[in-house]
């Protein structure tokens, strides 16, 4: 089976090449880790098939996941809250069944977490190398799915934003510069594939053709759709049930009314500005998001993680106990 997926990946390999030329070859690249990971694991474990050996791709990506959100939120506030919300993002429903399936969804939350720390550590420190590991990530999260990694701009934007000496152009400058290799590439792609596929009649093997029309139709949708309390209702439902469950959006909620800490001013700011990019993400492709697609709900597991993990650091902190009994009491 590894021989025949091998061959199979080189003539995919070389219709997108052919088709798409340098982005499809780009697209390649980003689309095939996820066979390629597979195929190795197959390979080390001596077997011909393997669904676990499959979701332990996803599973790896998924894990990867929480080791860049704990990496994050060490650096917009300290350890102990990172380590709880990637305990947290590990242990959500939503999560624990994508991570668990065969989806490559998962890789898209990988890289778009990598996006976020690496970009923090550029406006933190200025050190190029997390520039260049940003963009890169951005750019492979970009072509595959550009809405799961743009919300990320609002956090940055606070994160640079918020001590009063950084408030410059040059600060924006150096925020621009992380977006613009990753849009490029995903407008470059995007606009070659819809010009090939627009001009290419529908049959079997291009069942879905990329075109602008499509792109509106499937992502996009109309203030109609947006104004359909059934959609919402089914927004509300995930997001409650998947996501936060009812224990943890107890707890997101009492994070939110907590005092906050000095020293966490600057990391709550950013989490805020993350919740509205998610708006924004929400809003942009709503016809998606608000569909039984329940997996483009996938990008609300981290902020949701966020708050509770928040919420747990703040009640395992020295002399919380006191300040827990008095807010229970008020509850």
């Amino acid at each position: 089976l590894v021989v025949y997926g091998l061959w199979g990946l080189g003539l995919v390999v070389a219709f997108m090449v052919f088709y798409y030329l340098l982005p499809g070859f780009i697209a390649v690249l980003a689309l095939a880790m996820y066979a390629l990971f597979t195929f190795a694991i197959y390979k080390a474990m001596g077997v011909s098939e393997s669904l676990p050996a499959a979701r332990a791709v996803t599973l790896l990506f998924f894990l990867g996941a929480a080791w860049y959100l704990y990496r994050a939120l060490a650096l917009l506030f300290d350890a102990r809250a990172g380590r709880y919300a990637a305990l947290v993002f590990l242990l959500l429903p939503l999560g624990v069944f994508y991570s668990r399936s065969a989806h490559y969804d998962v890789t898209l939350i990988f890289f778009s977490h990598a996006f976020f720390y690496h970009g923090l550590r550029f406006l933190e420190g200025r050190a190029w190398r997390h520039f260049a590991w940003a963009t890169l990530a951005g750019a492979v999260a970009f072509m595959m799915k550009a809405p799961y990694c743009f919300y990320f701009g609002f956090p940055l934007l606070a994160w640079a934003w918020y001590r009063r000496e950084e408030r410059s152009w040059r600060t924006l400058f150096r925020l621009a510069a992380l977006f613009v290799l990753p849009l490029l590439a995903a407008l470059a792609f995007n606009l070659h594939r819809v010009a090939v596929e627009g001009s290419e009649p529908q049959s079997l093997l291009l069942a879905q053709k990329w075109t602008g029309k499509s792109q509106s139709d499937w992502f996009f949708g109309s203030l109609a759709q947006r104004a359909d309390p059934q959609r919402w209702k089914l927004i509300a439902r995930v997001a409650l049930r998947f996501v936060f469950t009812p224990l943890g959006a107890l707890a997101a909620l009492w994070a939110c009314c907590v005092p906050v800490p000095r020293e966490w001013r600057r990391g709550a700011w950013c989490v805020g500005a993350w919740w509205v990019g998610i708006g924004a993400y929400v809003m942009l492709v709503f016809p998606m998001i608000g569909s039984l697609h329940d997996y483009y709900s996938l990008p609300l597991l981290a902020p949701a993680a966020v708050m509770i993990g928040l919420f747990l650091a703040w009640l395992a902190r020295p002399g919380a106990a006191g300040d827990a009994r008095g807010w229970a009491r008020m509850v």
